[in-house]
């Protein structure tokens, strides 16, 4: 999951030490066991505020499968590639998946067809999926410029040796 949302947190351009507000994530039962038991440790590692559990469902695309779907169809395969093409992939998946659909007056099966999942939002894990909330709000900007100024501040005292108890003031 730490994988997932640092290669998410690369790919957007938002480096580790910003804070995010939230992460969806996706899973099996048990993803969401180890997620609820390791919560505060994966809230750390990856400097998120809050993590929720919810569905993220996949888009797909979907074509012909003309080896299958020529034999079946014959000369009216080129009617039903446009059926298809102009048909609700993701709905026509999940209706496919549980048997036979009919589009048209034409009968189809999960043979017939190729879906190909569309590159959505998030990143995919061993066991579901992240999407990252990255809605950047004036607090959070507050929030990550006041980090900054205590790195800063820490790495000054760094450089001149002082001990914890040494106090400083900032102008």
């Amino acid at each position: 999951i730490v994988e997932a949302v640092n290669y998410d947190r690369q790919e957007k351009e938002i480096k580790l030490k910003y804070v995010l507000p939230k992460m969806t994530i996706s899973g099996d039962k048990n993803v969401q066991e180890a997620v609820k038991a390791l919560e505060d440790l994966l809230k750390r590692m990856s400097n998120i505020k809050k993590i929720e559990f919810a569905e993220i469902s996949s888009s797909y695309s979907v074509k012909l499968n003309y080896k299958n779907a020529g034999k079946k169809f014959g000369k009216d395969v080129s009617e039903v590639a446009v059926l298809v093409s102009k048909a609700d992939a993701t709905k026509l998946k999940k209706t496919v998946e549980k048997g036979k659909t009919k589009l048209d007056k034409f009968e189809l099966n999960k043979d017939d067809l190729i879906f190909t999942e569309e590159k959505g939002e998030g990143k995919d894990f061993d066991g579901g999926k992240i999407v990252l909330d990255t809605k950047i709000t004036d607090a959070l900007k507050k929030e990550w410029l006041l980090r900054e100024l205590i790195r800063a501040v820490q790495s000054s005292r760094k450089e001149m040796n002082l001990n914890v108890k040494d106090t400083i003031k900032l102008y």
